[in-house]
């Protein structure tokens, strides 16, 4: 390794150490300035993670982590970061990813090394951190403990010396649960949009755990400022950053900004009643009828300029400002106020808003129910059900996170068998289970009060023998931005026709065979162990690695590089030098290793010396990645990416996966990787030949179609020797799927194309050719189509597919470790 990257390691190396070493006491030069608040319950160090009185996949705990306990109430404070990383009622599953009291000087970092953890000096109960500012002479004292059944974080900044006294920083924090939409009182839901908004609360409204933060004050206080980052990409939430405030140093004291944060198994309403002092609570009797699903939406009564700016019209259509959503059959808790209720619950009409003295006049409308039966050759088989609103009906609407396999408007059905709430109307059923079936499309009208019955038949449209379908990038609830749980993140792959799920959660280590077992679904799909390094600290992009043991720790992502990455890669069973390394989307900006590295398509063989720390030995390009299923000169232009690296001798193979978050945005499956194994029965996946196919090329790049490609007897990952070969590209698919056009590309160049119509046969297209082939050359086929595929959920997809090369001999090229 050369000299400049030994040292910058050496340099991690010591600073991890240093901050593993926090000194024993706090180096406070003027302590009474921050002294902590009275504290209550008890910290104790953990030795292992099986202390924490919480479940789920998203218990972050481990060896060394404080945590804090209050009677049933449980926190974790991470002893790395000095941030809180779990936290709710014993027994209760644990949503909470991070609270992060932070500095905004401009460039601090909230997960900087810290100065100094453990118990406040003379404060039981009280657990004190401390992180120096990375910008400005500025500390950050930071104090967790509890009152009640709430957790307080208190924050102050001190000057390193007093003749900063005056200075101005940003005091704040960010907070995260998962991949969920945040709850913004006076606003609502907060999706894909960002903004800044003046509220007294924020929470999260989830199904296992619902959690409330507010400042000092509370829902009955000042409001505050929150910012959220808008969110680009569809199936992703906006993340907030709590509110900032500006500080100064004066009369020898210290700004201090204090969170209160409650947690509630029930719901959202619960966890902000928690927030709110009992003096001030009012009790409303509980709304009946309200369907399990269903939620009590409570708003604030229009003012009286709003009314009055109506002019008469309708006043239950005015906008009300959301203030928070209570279960079914629960009390409601509420501060004083005016306040207003509706109901409202999946595959259900939405009620009108009526003051709460009225609320037990509030009644769902009836709702019609849906049956649907979807079969191959007669027999229930899993598949995938979307229900769409035609001739002015909308669609239906069941959550945006799976309940039992139902999300929006579709509904993943591991049985074959749905039966599902649908408000009268006309509707389309469209039943599919991925490229190679046939789609059941019916229009049907649903009754209220009635069930409508519909059995769908659907047949295997194309054969692909020796291939598997694969996604060898997928994320579950293990990752800190997916709230799929593992159960339906395995029916979502099966609906979709995947047959191999490559498990690559963020830093986390996740098997799926245990599910696919206990869901009886051995028959249709096979898992592989991986981790999908996603770097932080020296940022350089996420990288997939597979296939790792069970329960094995993930590969070290902080503070490392790419050499470490691979070499950790290379050392790792089952499969150890065989593994596959595989850079995932690398032209998406600052997780992109391509667009970190600046890689210069014209300059690739000297990219090392250029950065010497960049590493090219990866097995693997993901160079379709599912956000980009809607851009196909997205995909094109990382595929220029992939071509320079095959000119320059570089035998990496192409891949596509939906790199899927939430089952219903990012469909799996789209795109794929087909992966060329001795046999296609994939109970009996022999996982070596599949990793060696990967690793040796043997794959088809899909989202739609698929493409064969042979030269001679060559088939797709082979080599043939130079000269004058016959080309022959045979593209299957359904007849749903348009394909307009297939291309033969060498080297870089279009060198033969067929353009629609074509024949209607069971192969969809076939382009032969005459190549004259050079040593060093390479060839791929390319299929395609313009005409978006309808029965997907996300809309505007049109097909595409490529192969991975047959390459022709007689050139030297780098080999693979």
């Amino acid at each position: 390794m050369p000299l400049l990257p030994r040292l910058v390691l050496a340099l991690l190396v010591l600073l991890s150490s240093l901050a593993a070493c926090a000194p024993a006491a706090p180096p406070v030069k003027n302590l009474e300035r921050v002294i902590p608040p009275q504290g209550e319950g008890r910290i104790t160090r953990l030795e292992s993670a099986s202390q924490v009185a919480l479940r789920g996949t998203r218990v972050e705990a481990k060896a060394g982590d404080f945590m804090l306990e209050s009677g049933d109430m449980v926190a974790v404070v991470s002893a790395e970061d000095g941030i809180v990383i779990d936290f709710g009622p014993a027994g209760s599953t644990d949503e909470l990813i991070s609270l992060t009291p932070a500095l905004f000087d401009g460039l601090g970092n909230p997960r900087a090394p810290i100065a100094f953890i453990g118990a406040a000096e003379g404060q039981p109960g009280v657990l004190h951190i401390i992180r120096r500012g990375a910008a400005l002479p500025v500390r950050l004292h930071t104090f967790v403990t509890f009152r009640g059944s709430l957790l307080v974080v208190e924050s102050t900044a001190e000057p390193e010396d007093p003749k900063d006294a005056g200075m101005l920083v940003g005091l704040g924090e960010r907070v995260a649960w998962g991949n969920t939409p945040s709850w913004v009182e006076g606003v609502g839901l907060i999706r894909r949009e960002g903004g800044t908004w003046s509220t007294r609360f924020i929470g999260r409204d989830g199904p296992n755990l619902s959690y409330a933060l507010a400042t000092d004050g509370g829902p009955t206080g000042a409001p505050n400022v929150v910012r959220f980052s808008g969110a680009y990409l569809a199936g992703f939430f906006a993340s907030g950053r709590g509110s900032e405030i500006s500080i100064a140093e004066r009369d020898g004291k210290s700004p201090r900004r204090t969170l209160y944060l409650a947690a509630s198994p029930r719901s959202l309403g619960d966890a902000v009643a928690a927030l709110i002092p009992p003096d001030k609570l009012r009790t409303y009797a509980a709304p009946t009828g309200v369907p399990v699903t269903g939620r009590v939406e409570v708003a604030s009564c229009p003012d009286e300029k709003e009314i009055a700016e109506a002019k008469g019209k309708d006043i239950a259509k005015l906008d009300r400002k959301p203030f928070v959503r209570f279960a079914p059959g629960e009390p409601l808790r509420l501060p004083d106020g005016c306040f207003e209720a509706r109901l409202r619950a999946p595959g259900y009409k939405t009620t009108e808003w009526l003051p709460l003295e009225r609320v037990s006049e509030l009644a769902i409308a009836p709702s019609g129910q849906l049956m649907v039966t979807m079969t191959e050759k007669g027999v229930r088989t899993p598949a995938r059900l979307q229900v769409r609103g035609v001739a002015g009906t909308s669609s239906p609407e069941w959550g945006e996170d799976p309940d039992d396999g139902a999300a929006m408007n579709v509904v993943d059905s591991r049985t074959g068998v749905t039966t599902m709430p649908v408000p009268p109307g006309k509707y389309r059923v469209i039943v599919d289970r991925g490229f190679e079936y046939s789609v059941f499309d019916k229009t049907v009208d649903v009754t209220a009060n009635q069930t409508t019955y519909v059995t769908a038949e659907i047949e295997r449209a194309i054969e692909t023998p020796g291939w598997v379908s694969a996604d060898l990038h997928l994320h579950s609830e293990p990752s800190f931005d997916a709230p799929q749980s593992l159960d339906e993140r395995v029916v979502s792959l099966v609906v979709a026709g995947v047959e191999v799920g490559v498990a690559t959660d963020h830093n986390r280590v996740t098997d799926y065979r245990p599910v696919i077992e206990r869901l009886g679904l051995t028959s249709y799909l096979a898992s592989v162990i991986g981790d999908e390094v996603t770097t932080e600290e020296m940022g350089f992009g996420h990288f997939n690695i597979f296939p790792l043991e069970p329960a094995s720790e993930p590969i070290v992502y902080r503070r490392t590089s790419p050499a470490a990455i691979f070499d950790a890669a290379r050392a790792r069973g089952p499969l150890f030098k065989e593994n596959v390394i595989q850079v995932n989307h690398p032209r998406m900006g600052d997780i992109g290793y391509f667009d970190v590295l600046r890689l210069d398509r014209d300059r690739i063989g000297d990219l090392t010396g250029r950065a010497p720390w960049a590493r090219l030995d990866f097995d693997a390009i993901e160079i379709f990645n599912g956000d980009d299923a809607v851009s196909v000169a997205a995909v094109e232009s990382v595929m220029k990416d992939w071509y320079a690296l095959l000119d320059a001798g570089y035998r990496i193979t192409a891949t596509g996966n939906s790199d899927s978050h939430r089952a219903i945005f990012h469909e799996p499956g789209l795109p794929r990787t087909y992966v060329r194994v001795p046999s296609d029965d994939v109970s009996k996946l022999d996982q070596r030949a599949f990793i060696d196919s990967v690793r040796k090329n043997r794959a088809i790049v899909s989202s739609g179609p698929f493409v064969t490609l042979r030269i001679d007897e060559a088939a797709i990952g082979d080599s043939v020797a130079p000269g004058l070969r016959r080309a022959r590209v045979e593209v299957r698919a359904p007849r749903w799927m348009d394909v307009s056009f297939v291309e033969i590309v060498q080297k870089g160049k279009s060198v033969a194309r067929i353009e629609a119509p074509f024949e209607p046969t069971a192969v969809a297209a076939e382009l032969e050719a005459m190549l004259d082939l050079r040593p060093g050359d390479w060839v791929i086929a390319i299929a395609g189509g313009t005409k978006e595929m309808d029965p997907l959920y996300r809309r505007g997809v049109p097909p595409y597919a490529f192969t991975n090369p047959i390459f022709v001999d007689g050139e030297s090229r780098p080999a693979k470790p």
